[in-house]
C-alpha cells in the first residue's frame, strides 16, 4: 500500500513546477549614504560604536572606578579627531531622559556587571537615530530610550519576531532591576 498526497494506493504524482525566483541584488539604484568616509572604532573601550557622520562614541572605565563608584568615561570623536568626553555615573543615568552617550555608558556597564548580554546591548537605542546621530547630538539631545525600547519590543512582537522581541525585554527587565521599578 502506499500513500501519496492524491489518497491511499493511487499511482498518480502531481507535477511540481518550479517557481523561478528573481536574482537579488545587493544594490539600491536610489540609496545615499550621508557618509561615505571610514568609521574609525576605538580598541580598548569596552564598547565602541559609529556615528553618521564618521565620528564614534567609545565607552571605557574611568580612573578610580570600583564597584561602590562605578564611573565611565565616555569620548566622543567627531570624523576631524575633534574630542568629547564625560563622565557618566550610571546609577544615575535614567532611560526615560538621557542622551545617548549616557544610554551607551549604562549598557556598558550592564554588560560588565554580566546583568545585560551584549547582544541585547547593541539593540539599545535602535530605532532612536535612524542613521542621524552625529557628534554633537550624542551627547546634546535628551530621548525616552525606555519608550523606545518599549516601542522596539511590540513592534518585533507585531512582526512576530519573537527573539528580537525577547531581547528588547531583557533590556526593559535590565533597565527596572537596575533602576529599581521592578
Amino acid at each position: 500500500m502506499s500513500m501519496n498526497v492524491n489518497g491511499i494506493n493511487n499511482g498518480a504524482y502531481m507535477t511540481v513546477q518550479k517557481g523561478r525566483v528573481p536574482k537579488l541584488r545587493n544594490e539600491s539604484s536610489n540609496f545615499q549614504n550621508s557618509f561615505n568616509g571610514v568609521h574609525t572604532l576605538v580598541m580598548g573601550g569596552l564598547c565602541s560604536r559609529g556615528l553618521a557622520d564618521g565620528g564614534c562614541v567609545t565607552v571605557y572605565k574611568a580612573e578610580g572606578y570600583s564597584a561602590e563608584n562605578p564611573i565611565m568615561r565616555v569620548v566622543t570623536r567627531a570624523a576631524d579627531g575633534q574630542e568629547h568626553e564625560q563622565l557618566i555615573y550610571p546609577a544615575k543615568v535614567d532611560p526615560a531622559s538621557a542622551t545617548r552617550t549616557e544610554i551607551d555608558a549604562l549598557a556598558a556597564y550592564l554588560v560588565d556587571e554580566k546583568k545585560l548580554d551584549g547582544m541585547a546591548a547593541l539593540r539599545i537605542g535602535a530605532g532612536a537615530e535612524k542613521g542621524t546621530e552625529s557628534f554633537s547630538t550624542a551627547f546634546a539631545e535628551k530621548k525616552n530610550f525606555y519608550a523606545i525600547a518599549e516601542e522596539m519590543m511590540k513592534m518585533q512582537y507585531e512582526c512576530r519576531n519573537l527573539a528580537g522581541y525577547a531581547s528588547y525585554q531583557k533590556i526593559l527587565s535590565a533597565f527596572d532591576a537596575f533602576m529599581d521599578k521592578g
